[in-house]
C-alpha cells in the first residue's frame, strides 16, 4: 500500500468524491509594452505575433488608418520597442498590420484596406531580418486579384510557407473567398497556388481565418449561416481539402470559423456568436487527428459568461498551452483565458485580464499569441500584455473521481531531471507537512503520480503541494490543489 494510500485511510471509511481547486500559480503578467505614441490609440494591437525574441504588433489605425508595425525585441528578458515598420507605398485606409505573422526572419503583414480606401484588392507585404534590422523584402498580390477581395485580411507564416486570406474573393461583392499559398524560393515569395471553398457560396468568408502546421493549414469560413473549417493539406505537388469541419449544433450567426489555430494533429476553432447559459456569449471547439480523421474533443466557453461577450475572437495554440480571446468580456474590457493539457484532457485553469481591468484599454486579448511559454495579448488601445510561466503547477485529475479510481497528480514546468515531492498539506484547515511521494521531473519538466482512490473519507479538506525546483533552479513550491471529500 503507498503512503499516500496508507495516509487517507487512516482518516475515514466511507465513499468519496474530490474536486481540485487550483490557484493562479501557472501564467501572470509580466509587464506590457506600451506602443511609442504610448496607450490610447485605436486599433493599435489589432495583430500581434512572437517568434523567438522578437515580437510584432500590428497598428493599422494609424496615419489615417495607413498603418504600421511595432517591432519589439527581448535582449536578458527584457522587451522594448526596436522599430516601426511601414509599407513602402503605403496611403490613407491601407490598413497595414491589420494581420501580422511572425517566424524565425521572416515577416509578413497584411494590408486588407478599410472604408477610408480606394484600393479594396489588397496585398501583403513581406519582410525580412537582415543583420538586426527588419527589411521590406517583397509586397505580394494575387494573380487573380479584383476590388473587394480583402486579400491580406488574415496571414500566417511557418518557415517558408505562407497563407494569406481573401475573405471576399470571388466574381462579385461578398463573394466566397480564397486563400493564396506562397513559397519562399530564398531570394523572393512566389504564389504557389490559390484555393476556394470547397463549399463556396455568397458571402463565404474563406480564408477569413488561416493557420499553417507543417504541410497542414486550417482555413476558417465563418458564414452567417452555417461556418466551417477546411483542414487542407500539402501532398507534395498542391494543396488538397483533406476535411470539412463543422459544429453539429451551430445556429444562424454562430460565426464558426472566426478564429483558427492549428498546432501539429491539435486545431482549436472559434465560434464568436454560439449560445451557451447566454445568447452569443461564444465558444471555442478543440478537434484532434486520430490518425484518420478530425474528430471533436471538447467545446470551451467562458467561465465568466454574458451575451455578446465574442468568447473565441481570437485563439493561440502551444504544444501543452492554449489561449483563448474573450475581446467584450467585462463589458468591452477583455479577457484571455489560459488553457492547459493535463495528460489528455484539456482544461480552462485561469482567466487572464490587464492589470487594471481593463477599463481604459478596451479589448484586452483582441488578439493573442504563443511562442513557446511566453504568451502575448494584446490591446486594440495601444497596450500589448506579456504573460509569462512564474512557477510550475499542480493539478489533480479527474475532478471527481470515484473510489477506486485512479487519482493522477501532475505538476509541471519543473526543472528538467531534478527531484520533486508531493506534500500533504492542510486537512480541514488545519496545516500540517506530510511527505507523500519523491520523485523526478522528466525531460520536458512535468512528473505524475497515481494512486487508486481508496473509500471511507467523509467531510474532509485536504490540500497537496508539490516542491521542487523551478527552470531557473530556484526552489519553490507549487500551488495548492484543494481536495474535499
Amino acid at each position: 500500500m503507498s503512503r499516500m494510500a496508507s495516509v487517507l485511510l487512516s482518516l475515514a471509511t466511507v465513499p468519496w468524491l474530490v474536486e481540485s481547486a487550483k490557484g493562479q500559480c501557472l501564467y501572470e503578467g509580466r509587464g506590457s509594452l506600451d506602443t511609442p505614441y504610448g496607450a490610447g490609440l485605436p486599433s493599435d494591437g489589432k495583430g500581434v505575433a512572437v517568434s523567438g525574441d522578437w515580437m510584432a504588433v500590428g497598428a493599422p489605425g494609424i496615419n489615417d488608418y495607413a498603418g504600421a508595425v511595432y517591432l519589439f525585441v527581448r535582449e536578458a528578458s527584457a522587451w522594448s520597442h526596436h522599430s516601426t515598420i511601414t509599407a513602402s507605398d503605403g496611403a490613407e485606409g491601407d490598413w497595414f498590420g491589420g494581420a501580422v505573422a511572425l517566424d524565425g526572419p521572416h515577416l509578413v503583414v497584411g494590408r486588407s484596406a478599410n472604408q477610408h480606401s480606394d484600393d479594396t484588392a489588397g496585398a501583403a507585404y513581406f519582410f525580412m531580418l537582415q543583420g538586426s534590422n527588419w527589411t521590406e523584402l517583397q509586397k505580394v498580390t494575387p494573380s487573380t486579384a479584383s476590388e473587394n477581395d480583402y486579400f491580406g485580411s488574415a496571414v500566417d507564416l511557418e518557415g517558408e510557407v505562407a497563407v494569406i486570406g481573401a475573405p471576399d474573393a470571388g466574381p462579385e461583392p461578398f463573394g466566397p473567398g480564397s486563400v493564396y499559398f506562397f513559397r519562399f524560393s530564398g531570394t523572393s515569395w512566389v504564389e504557389e497556388q490559390e484555393l476556394g471553398s470547397s463549399t463556396p457560396e455568397f458571402d463565404g468568408n474563406y480564408g477569413g481565418s488561416v493557420s499553417l502546421s507543417g504541410d497542414r493549414a486550417a482555413i476558417g469560413a465563418y458564414r452567417p449561416l452555417h461556418g466551417s473549417v477546411d483542414i487542407v493539406a500539402f501532398d507534395g505537388s498542391q494543396w488538397v481539402v483533406e476535411q470539412v469541419l463543422t459544429a453539429a449544433e451551430q445556429q444562424t450567426r454562430d460565426y464558426f470559423g472566426w478564429s483558427v489555430a492549428l498546432r501539429d494533429d491539435r486545431l482549436l476553432v472559434g465560434a464568436i456568436g454560439a449560445d451557451d447559459t447566454h445568447e452569443s456569449q461564444g465558444a471555442a471547439y478543440l478537434f484532434e487527428d486520430n490518425g484518420n480523421t478530425w474528430q471533436r474533443k471538447k467545446r470551451f466557453v467562458s467561465t465568466t459568461p454574458f451575451s455578446l461577450s465574442s468568447f473565441g475572437d481570437s485563439l493561440a495554440l502551444g504544444e501543452d498551452i492554449a489561449f483563448i480571446g474573450n475581446r467584450s468580456d467585462g463589458g468591452g474590457a477583455g479577457a484571455a483565458f489560459f488553457l492547459r493539457r493535463i495528460g489528455s484532457q484539456w482544461k480552462i485553469l485561469e482567466r487572464i485580464g490587464p492589470s487594471d481591468g481593463g477599463q481604459s484599454l478596451g479589448q484586452f486579448a483582441d488578439s493573442v499569441a504563443i511562442d513557446g511559454d511566453t504568451l502575448v495579448a494584446s490591446s486594440t488601445m495601444g497596450t500589448t500584455f506579456l504573460v509569462e510561466p512564474t512557477s510550475f503547477c499542480l493539478d489533480a485529475t479527474p475532478e471527481t473521481p470515484a473510489a477506486g479510481q485512479t487519482l493522477t497528480f501532475t505538476t509541471d514546468i519543473g526543472l528538467s531531471s531534478s527531484a520533486a515531492l508531493l506534500y500533504l498539506v492542510d486537512i480541514n484547515n488545519i496545516p500540517l507537512f506530510e511527505r507523500l511521494f519523491l520523485g523526478q521531473f522528466d525531460a520536458q519538466g512535468m512528473w505524475s503520480v497515481d494512486i487508486t482512490v481508496p473509500p471511507g473519507l467523509w467531510f474532509l479538506t485536504m490540500q497537496f503541494q508539490t516542491l521542487g525546483r523551478k527552470p531557473d533552479g530556484k526552489l519553490a513550491f507549487s500551488n495548492a490543489v484543494e481536495v474535499r471529500f
